[in-house]
């Protein structure tokens, strides 16, 4: 018996294992002829795309099965375990999912509109942008879901736990939520008008940065009291003098300075914001005050999301403030305008020259972008459309070049055929957007999303093509050479001085974004944390300056003397040093530190090739001149090594777009002239197929 125990604890392993790994083929049978199948094993069963409308899989083991797309309407999925299925963009309407196991299965994009889920194990799910409109959700467990843009309107959400759940962004207009549990919930940005909340759940909705919040229904006189004294001085404690108050102010209003930005479309709207400070200078609680003035209009809407981001923003954070004198700036209020930002003009703290930018666009286009949210063909190069909400837009054939679309949401936004050339869009949404055969060569898509983003037919540089490749977008296109740079831009003097301005405004707030501190000298001078985002430096003497800290991200440091500096923590991403500064970054433990800046040659090293290529083109011609017809129509007429473009020549496209000048290794390296279709030249010089400078 002793000897046979081992053997029997061995079958028992092995069954037990396949039993885990596989689904039984007679059930998958069952299913697929009656279908119908319930309490069947189907673990890990490839179901993607299936077509199950009405089927009874009640009870049912879909541990870890692959349902992406599959066609579910009606399907009976009572009791059924769905731990770690792949439900991604699977079409659930009306489906029964009463006390379902869904613990970490995907529903990214799934349609689950009037679908039943009361009771249901939803903890870890992700329902990122799921469609849950007027679900039954009663006491669901979603603690630490992903609810960000999901759509729960008019959704039953009683009892529910949502407890460390990502709800930002979240559509929950009309959806009651009485009893349902919030705490440590992320609520920024979530729509919640006409929402049914708890008291408590109210405050918590406020804090978190939630807009459309409900306001308290005051029942009890003790209740009412306490929120009346809430803008006011609590009796008996001490609170300082307006000076002081005031002094306590500025400085939080320098500090939140670089997190906020001015929204588009937005003209004279006072956003005030509530916030509560711990001791340590970080902000407790914040929400917008005149709420109620804000509210059935999208645009001050975006103000005050603007404002309440900035606040909530940990960049900025923690304040320096005297915590001795804690009981001054507990409870403060901050003002925020469109058109200025603390009493300061928003030109003075954004050296950008848009005023003359703004002469290429056309305002009766932007109005009726603004008024309509469509404008195709219009023209609005170097339009300012920073934060706009654009969801849906129709912008097809639109003239958008060298337009500032930082932080905007185009999400479904059509814009086939667009010219983007040398727009920024970082740090925006372009979800599920069409940019078939639009044009983005030169685009700065840093940060922004692109997920199932249309670019078939696009135009894109190398790092575009890179960017939306790592964002999952569609039809991602081959690289595209940069043509040209919008001719009606305003490019600032390249002098070799510095602005004085300039210098004066950095040494008062430490914020200095795209500031021209050319040739200035810093040596010894206090710079931690300073914000010098795109600030060109180039030549300073910043010698035993201390830069910890420092937001340095693609400033221009060649030349800079930095011996001796503290760069400690200083975040170089994207700026430009020469060896020298590099070798002082990585020894300082900078951050971000990039590779050297290449010097930029007026000449690629150009090859001696007298002799002509022999015969058709053959990857081993060297050292030669050479024709080649490439299969797309394009053709090349020049130098060659090893096989490649290197040297002199002329590439003929089949659009007719023709480059002369320096290859290097098959790509564009040195001085060159692009010659459009339409007869526009532009000369300058390309590093590695990418644009440097014009000549």
């Amino acid at each position: 018996m002793r000897k046979l125990l081992p053997v029997l604890v061995g079958l028992l392993v092995l069954f037990g294992v396949h039993q885990v790994e596989a689904f039984d083929p007679e059930d998958l049978k069952r299913l697929k002829e009656t279908n119908s199948c319930p309490k069947c094993d189907l673990r890990e069963a490839k179901l993607y795309r299936a077509n199950l409308q009405g089927a009874n899989l009640s009870g049912a083991d879909l541990r870890k099965a692959n349902l992406w797309g599959a066609i579910l309407y009606d399907v009976d999925l009572r009791r059924a375990d769905l731990q770690s299925a792949n439900l991604s963009t699977a079409k659930l309407q009306s489906a029964k999912l009463q006390s379902a196991n869904l613990k970490g299965a995907d529903l990214r994009n799934a349609d689950l509109r009037g679908a039943d889920l009361w009771g249901a194990d939803l903890r870890g799910v992700n329902l990122w942008s799921a469609d849950l409109r007027n679900s039954d959700l009663r006491g669901a467990n979603f603690r630490g879901a992903d609810l960000r843009e999901a759509k729960l309107v008019g959704a039953d959400l009683r009892e529910a736990n949502f407890r460390g759940a990502n709800l930002q962004t979240a559509y929950l207009i009309k959806a009651d939520l009485k009893g349902a549990n919030l705490e440590e919930a992320s609520l920024y940005g979530a729509d919640l008008e006409g929402a049914k909340l708890d008291p408590e759940d109210i405050k918590i909705a406020k804090a978190s940065g939630a807009i459309n919040v409900p306001k308290l229904v005051v029942t009890d006189k003790t209740l009412e009291s306490i929120l009346k004294n809430l803008s006011s001085p609590i009796p008996g404690k001490k609170r300082g003098s307006p000076q002081e108050r005031r002094a306590a102010v500025n400085v939080i209003k320098m500090a939140i300075t670089p997190c906020w930005y001015q929204p588009a479309f937005v003209e004279n709207v006072e956003v005030v914001v509530r916030v509560k400070l711990s001791p340590d200078g970080r902000v407790k609680k914040a929400w917008v005050a005149n709420n109620s003035a804000l509210l059935n209009n999208s645009y001050k809407i975006a103000a005050a999301a603007t404002a309440l981001r900035a606040v909530l923003n940990p960049a900025c954070q923690p304040f320096k403030l005297d915590p001795k004198k804690y009981y001054i700036w507990e409870d403060v209020s901050l003002s925020f305008n469109s058109n200025k930002l603390f009493g300061e003009s928003v030109g003075k703290n954004s050296p950008t020259v848009t005023a003359k930018k703004a002469t290429n666009y056309n305002p009766e286009h932007l109005k009726r972008l603004k008024r309509t949210n469509q404008c195709p063909s219009c023209n609005l190069q170097g339009a300012n459309l920073q934060g706009a909400t654009l969801w849906g837009a129709n912008l097809q054939r639109a003239n958008l070049e060298n337009a500032n679309l930082d932080g905007a949401y185009l999400r479904g936004a059509d814009l086939s055929g667009a010219k983007l050339a040398f727009a920024k869009i970082r740090d925006g949404s372009l979800l599920e957007a069409d940019l078939q055969g639009a044009d983005l060569r030169g685009a700065n898509l840093q940060w922004t999303n692109l997920q199932w983003t249309n670019l078939a037919g696009a135009k894109l540089d190398r790092e575009g093509v890179r960017i939306a490749k790592r964002s999952d977008a569609i039809n991602v296109p081959e690289p595209t050479a940069v043509v040209k740079k919008p001719t009606p831009t305003v490019v600032a003097k390249n002098t070799n001085t510095y602005n004085p301005e300039h210098l004066k405004r950095l040494k008062q707030v430490k914020v200095c974004r795209k500031c021209n501190l050319r040739g200035v000298n810093l040596v010894g001078v206090d710079l931690s944390n300073a914000w010098l985002p795109m600030t060109n430096l180039e030549g300073a003497d910043l010698r035993e300056t201390d830069l910890r800290f420092a937001n340095l991200r693609f400033a221009n440091l060649q030349g800079t003397k930095l011996k001796f500096a503290n760069l400690k923590y200083a975040d170089l991403e994207g700026a430009k040093l020469d060896r020298e500064g590099v070798r002082i970054a990585k020894r300082s433990d900078a951050i971000n530190v990039p590779e050297p800046t290449a010097v930029v040659k007026k000449t690629s090293p150009r090859i001696t090739a007298n002799k002509s290529c022999p015969g058709r083109y053959k990857p081993t011609w060297d050292n030669c001149k050479g024709t080649r017809t490439f299969n797309s129509g394009s053709k090349y007429v020049g130098q060659w090594k090893s096989g490649k473009q290197h040297g002199q020549g002329t590439l003929t496209y089949a659009d007719g777009e023709i480059y002369k000048g320096n290859f290097r290794n098959g790509l564009y390296h040195g001085e060159g002239t692009v010659t459009s279709p339409d007869g526009k030249v532009l000369k300058g010089i390309w590093i590695n197929d990418k644009f440097m400078s014009k000549r």
